[in-house]
């Protein structure tokens, strides 16, 4: 199995319909059922006017900015640090959580929690103390069903998803329910009786919303799983009007879907920066693509080097790392075991796990595949580049700290005590000296 990266340039496209969406994936390892390849995308031409003499890099025909990021390869990069860790959640409390979502910075000092477990949103202020609670459990106006992920944007209100189907619910700054979006499928004009689509979406603190789509295939239904990258806005009045920036598919090799599994799965990854600069990563080969807000590709940062190779002992290790996971309902751990014995393996681990930016100063941070994903608790290398692209260093992440949000000098996440009791976690980041 192979990815194969197309290049399908595809024009924004403008449609009125509600589609607004989040599914956040916190685990490292994908399992995907009978993937194969898939394409990439790439913008058009266009000039580049933050190109200066001082940035690294050659200029491409088109105008396309590559920058060989050679230093991000050295063995003794500089080195970022994390201090004064603020911490929430206890074992006993009324902020004992379940299981946590997402962790998100809130205005005016603080953290938004949201507890996946307890389909709720915690505001909790500076010293950790309880605020006031948005959301709760049940199918009414404000209540949630499979929250994935929160934000808060400039005007004051909070931003709450949902990950299948896929919705975004509005609250305003006190709690209290707005409205609820939800979308639609990027397969519905292709055939009748599609379900809805798996959403990741991240909104902007002017409200301005990106959203990640997803088909989920039908049994016998074909061989294609169709990605929509999407970019939503609010028209004065009217539904959210959507622009599709990127598109790219995961064929199946097989017309069983059971048939064999793809259990390190190469995917693209994307996040958002200042000015709704796209940027977007293929996963293997570690190559950074900043898009402009209008859709077209600006600069390349591509950084040398191998994955790290896939031998029997680290084989092993991801074996066992995937057998701790949860699975669902009772047998979990039977059914992980029969996906490992149908399991098609790569040589090497893909070089990109996940990908952040800041706001709004939009540094790229990106979280590398790495032997040290799989330790018990696992944990990760960030290498982390200016806007313009250069390389400003790495940060190395402690054991068990899974991260999901950095902002200005901070990295929010999540961390689990010695008795497995997850709380949330803010760091303030230290640059190099």
């Amino acid at each position: 199995m192979s990815f194969d990266h197309r290049p399908c340039r595809v024009r924004p496209g403008r449609t009125s319909q509600a589609i607004v969406s989040h599914f956040f994936c916190g685990c490292v390892v994908a399992v995907l059922t009978a993937a194969a390849g898939a394409a990439g995308c790439r913008g058009g031409s266009s000039d580049d006017p933050r190109r200066t003499s001082e940035m690294p890099g050659d200029q491409e025909a088109a105008g396309v900015v590559v920058i060989q990021a050679t230093d991000a390869a050295e063995p003794n990069p500089p080195l970022w640090r994390l201090a004064d860790s603020l911490s929430v959640g206890a074992l006993e409390g009324d902020l004992a959580f379940g299981r946590i979502a997402d962790v998100a910075p809130r205005a005016g000092g603080g953290l938004w929690v949201l507890d996946a477990q307890n389909q709720t949103v915690y505001g909790v202020d500076e010293s950790g103390g309880l605020v006031f609670r948005i959301g709760g459990p049940g199918e009414g106006p404000g209540e949630l069903g499979n929250p994935t992920g929160v934000f808060e944007v400039d005007d004051g209100r909070i931003a709450v998803t949902e990950s299948y189907p896929p919705a975004l619910h509005w609250f305003d700054a006190l709690g209290s329910h707005l409205e609820t979006v939800y979308t639609a499928n990027p397969l519905s004009g292709e055939g009748s009786g599609s379900p809805p689509p798996l959403g990741e979406w991240k909104v902007m603190p002017d409200g301005e919303s990106f959203v990640h789509l997803w088909s989920i295939p039908l049994p016998g239904g074909g061989q294609r799983v169709l990605h929509s990258l999407v970019r939503t806005s609010a028209e004065a009045g009217g539904l959210p009007v959507a622009d599709t920036l990127l598109q790219w598919n995961v064929e199946a090799v097989s017309a069983d879907p059971m048939a064999e599994v793809k259990l390190i799965q190469v995917h693209p990854r994307w996040a958002i920066g200042a000015g709704s600069t796209l940027w977007w990563t293929p996963g293997d080969p570690y190559e950074l693509r900043a898009y402009a807000s209008n859709g077209d590709l600006e600069r390349i940062v591509r950084v040398p080097g191998d994955g790290v190779r896939l031998d029997d002992a680290l084989r092993s290790k991801i074996e066992s790392y995937l057998l701790r996971l949860q699975g669902p309902g009772p047998g979990g751990n039977s059914i992980m075991a029969g996906l490992i014995g149908r399991a098609s393996w790569p040589e090497s681990l893909p070089r990109v796990a996940k990908l952040w930016v800041s706001i709004p100063r939009g540094r790229v941070f990106a979280a590398r595949y790495e032997e040290g994903l799989y330790d018990d608790p696992p944990s990760m290398r960030v290498d982390i580049f200016e806007p313009d692209g250069s390389y400003a260093g790495r940060l190395d992440l402690p054991g068990g700290f899974s991260p999901r949000r950095f902002a200005e000098g901070a990295v929010y996440g999540v961390a689990s005590d010695e008795l497995d009791v997850s709380y949330a976690v803010r760091y303030k980041l230290q640059p190099p000296e």
